[in-house]
């Protein structure tokens, strides 16, 4: 600073100051910063806030539960599994040039709730047919998120069938299956999806033991054949045969040149 005295006659006389300290940067201050987004596995949040000088640039630190997270640093966090039910705040520092910092910290969120489920639509392995096998197969979008099944006979609900797997019953004969895929988040939100549905159910393909004959091959005796299919429903029937050929009528209770036949 340059300090000038004048007298009357115009005559001027100038000192000079010792010179200042070098000019700081204002001191740095900083607004608590704000969190938008959605505290929920999966969800970007976004932190704000500003400092009191242009110059002055401002840094983040997510917390959590108040604890720093390491490397989330950013104005933005994608929030992660592992911080499903805990909360989430952020501290914002405002530092000016000469490497003063001021710090603010938000409010937390509400608890992390787990990601949203979803679920593919299920697909059916296997034959529509009695007595066969049926696999149901769908995936979630989140690996901890487990999926559940329910098999329906013509859309509805079939008690108890609630596996993956569904071995097909006489009572489904002529029906439609299909299946509906459940997901779950880890706080109980659901979401579903269905299946085509299957053709309609074919009956079991029909098997017979090899028959046996009962008595003794002796004119005037009854021959008595026994066999049996692999399904109750499946009726058996019969016919006779001399040396490999068909004997004409000889398909149940029947006398034939001096034999008795009686078909069970």
């Amino acid at each position: 600073m340059i300090a000038t005295a004048t007298n009357d006659n115009g005559v001027t006389v100038s000192a000079a100051s010792a010179a200042t300290s070098a000019v700081l940067d204002a001191a740095p201050t900083v607004t608590t910063p704000t969190i938008a987004g959605t505290a929920q596995e999966g969800q970007t949040l976004t932190a704000s806030a500003s400092s009191g000088q242009s110059d002055n640039p401002v840094s983040y630190q997510w917390q959590q539960d108040g604890v720093n997270i390491a490397g989330a640093t950013g104005a933005t966090y994608v929030v992660r599994e592992g911080d499903e039910g805990h909360k989430l705040d952020v501290v914002a520092t405002a530092t000016n040039e000469q490497g003063l910092t001021a710090t603010a910290i938000s409010a937390p969120t509400g608890t992390v709730l787990d990601a949203a489920p979803t679920v593919s639509t299920p697909t059916i392995a296997g034959t529509a047919q009695e007595g066969q096998t049926l696999t149901a197969s769908a995936s979630s979008g989140r690996s901890d998120n487990p999926v559940s099944y329910q098999w329906q006979q013509d859309g509805v609900n079939i008690a108890g069938a609630t596996g993956a797997i569904y071995v097909v019953r006489e009572g489904d004969e002529g029906h439609k299956l299909d299946v509906i895929a459940t997901a779950a988040n880890d706080n109980g939100v659901t979401v579903s999806a269905a299946s085509a549905a299957t053709s309609a159910v074919l009956d079991a393909a029909p098997t017979v033991t090899t028959p046996t004959i009962a008595r003794t091959a002796q004119e005037g005796q009854t021959l008595t054949a026994s066999a049996s299919s692999g399904q109750s429903d499946n009726p058996v029937s019969y016919q006779w045969q001399q040396d490999g050929v068909n004997i004409a009528g000889a398909t149940g209770a029947n006398r034939l040149r001096g034999f008795v036949q009686t078909l069970q």
